[in-house]
């Protein structure tokens, strides 16, 4: 069984189906131009598949979805889940997804100009894939904090005991999300991408792999510090941070194939010599671009201009 809500021009509110409290295939609520609201998955408790909620511009709210528990595939939350919420231009929170726990494909919030934050999937405990927040210009604050696996915003503080990542995880192009407390995020089992944020601190001391590439590129960061990474299985890119003044991953041997530590015209060469002659006293063999850091003028010692 599947529900599928589309392209109707004129429907204006969703309010139809208060008995219903399972669906074995997706549900998807999709192009429709008037929608303001959805009250009529009051009952629903599980969706077996995907669960998409997109391109709806005047879906402001789906506070009627509080019984929800489990989604067997992606949710994806776009443009307005796989839990899909994507490209609703009106939508501002994710009121009604209170009693979410699991989501056994990807949770994806992308495009949604007016998303401000994400607090009520405060009681999500695992999801199956990755987790991707993009381009939602107005998220202050994150509040996750029971999630503790995900195989895949002003703060992201909520997520603090969030442990390992199965699948990609990317943080890009939140422009008003400026803190990040991910101090127990110890594994990432593909691609690591944390670009364009508007964040001036980040922990994470507890990272110790990186199944993909790792990349941090074009943030607000004055320090990187990543204490316990050892391995990056892909490549490694720390890029165009401008205001980056010290770099340190003292346990790393393996940045994968490729090392770019380029464009962060406040951190010292110093800092990057030191960071690479230490990767290859290690073993490492990769190649390495470092061009446009800042020079040192005096010596070098260790990470160190004088």
């Amino acid at each position: 069984m599947l529900a599928s809500i589309g392209e109707n021009a004129r429907l204006g509110s969703l309010s139809a189906f208060p008995l219903l409290t399972a669906v074995t295939g997706y549900v998807e609520v999709t192009d429709n131009p008037k929608l303001a609201t959805i009250t009529g998955f009051g009952a629903l408790e599980s969706v077996g598949g995907d669960f998409e909620i997109a391109h709806n511009a005047m879906l402001a709210q789906f506070d009627a979805i509080d019984s929800l528990r489990s989604v067997g595939g992606d949710l994806m939350i776009q443009d307005n889940l796989d839990l899909e919420i994507l490209s609703n231009d009106s939508l501002t929170s994710l009121t009604g997804l209170e009693n979410l726990a699991h989501v056994g494909g990807s949770v994806n919030v992308e495009r949604n100009p007016r998303l401000t934050s994400l607090a009520k999937l405060e009681n999500l405990l695992d999801i199956g894939g990755g987790l991707v927040l993009h381009e939602n210009p107005m998220l202050q604050t994150l509040s996750m904090g029971k999630l503790m696996r995900s195989v895949g915003l002003q703060s992201l503080n909520a997520l603090a005991a969030l442990a390992s990542v199965g699948g990609r995880f990317d943080i890009n192009d939140n422009r008003v999300l400026s803190t990040g407390d991910l101090s127990m995020l110890a594994t990432v089992g593909d691609s690591f991408s944390i670009q364009s944020n508007a964040l001036t601190t980040i922990d994470l001391t507890s990272l110790q792999t990186v199944g993909g590439a790792l990349t941090i590129s074009s943030n607000a960061l004055t320090s990187l510090d990543l204490p316990n990474l050892e391995r990056v299985a892909d490549s490694t890119q720390i890029a165009t941070n401008a205001h980056l003044t010290s770099l340190d991953a003292p346990k790393l041997t393996s940045a994968g194939i490729h090392l770019q530590l380029v464009y962060n015209t406040e951190l010292s060469i110093c800092a990057v010599t030191t960071l690479v002659s230490a990767l290859q006293t290690a073993g490492w063999t990769g190649t390495v671009d470092t061009d446009g850091n800042k020079p040192c003028s005096g010596t070098c010692n260790a990470a160190v201009c004088q």
